[in-house]
């Protein structure tokens, strides 16, 4: 029954006779028990070739610690760098140029400062014809007439633009058109000195009314939140008159670039003009109204 024995596929072996089943047996335990692997070669796919075990072993190993290396520089540098971990995207935004819509940037000039601070005078001065002289000054420069080749330069399209009798375009520069909010808002603030004094022709364009105010403050708000100020502001414990109260620095240790308020005021005014003098090219919509409003 059990005459031959033998060896496994693809091993060059002649049959091995046996005398008794016993001396088989014996001959599969030795074979089992003997050396493990080693006692059988490896088989390998004809045509590929196999790297060593042990080169395998360093490529994986190096990798592992080349990729943890990586990641504990990655963890220390954003610890150390809190900003680090916030995305810039200014360069996967579409670039628009200067000539479109928005005064050349070669006319300003900067400094870096704080972008504000304590109350500073004379702003902080009350209702009167005093501040209203400032205010009057700082908004000398709303209404302003650029030439044909600076508007189309700005706008591309001058269809239906407003003109002068003399062919200069008509616009405001935004913020001026914000610092006139600013100005309004003040005003109704303060109505109780202001209300008795407002113009005929103030209310006529509904400088004063709800719906421009609503308008005013919107727009400010919207013109924070595309330019916020991401400076930190921290908070300290100071002792007042009633005690002890949390107060938030005025102040700041970031500092920004703030553009030199004398070199943009100083372009617009060479070519401010007085709404109440300006003379203006017939509308193409035939109206009656031949001035502008301040917005």
């Amino acid at each position: 029954m059990f005459s031959t024995y033998k060896n496994p596929p693809n091993h060059a072996h002649s049959p091995r006779h046996f005398t008794s089943k016993d001396e088989m047996v014996e001959d599969i335990s030795d074979r089992l028990l003997g050396s493990g692997l080693d006692d059988y070669p490896a088989h390998s796919c004809a045509g590929q070739s196999q790297a060593p075990a042990p080169l395998i072993r360093f490529l994986v190993i190096f990798l592992f610690l080349y990729i943890s290396v990586l990641e504990t520089i990655n963890f220390i540098y954003s610890k150390s760098n809190p900003l680090a971990s916030f995305k810039n995207t200014e360069e996967e935004l579409p670039q628009r140029p200067d000539s479109n819509y928005i005064i050349p940037s070669s006319i300003l000039t900067y400094q870096r400062r704080s972008e504000w601070s304590e109350l500073q005078y004379p702003w902080t001065l009350p209702p009167g014809d005093s501040l209203d002289a400032i205010w009057g000054r700082l908004l000398s420069a709303q209404n302003i007439r650029v030439t044909e080749e600076e508007f189309k330069a700005f706008v591309p399209n001058a269809t239906n633009g407003v003109q002068t009798l003399d062919g200069d375009y008509v616009g405001v520069i935004g913020i001026y058109h914000h610092l006139h909010c600013l100005d309004s808002i003040r005003r109704v603030i303060r109505w109780d000195y202001y209300g008795p004094r407002a113009t005929e022709k103030a209310i006529e364009e509904g400088v004063y009314t709800k719906e421009h105010t609503d308008h005013c403050i919107d727009s400010i708000r919207q013109a924070l939140m595309c330019h916020p100020n991401t400076a930190f502001y921290a908070a300290h414990w100071i002792m007042s008159e009633k005690g002890p109260k949390a107060d938030l620095d005025s102040t700041s240790g970031a500092m920004h670039k703030c553009v030199k308020w004398e070199s943009l005021d100083q372009w617009a005014k060479e070519r401010a003009m007085s709404q109440s003098t300006a003379r203006y090219r017939p509308s193409p919509f035939h109206g009656k109204h031949n001035g502008m409003h301040g917005a």
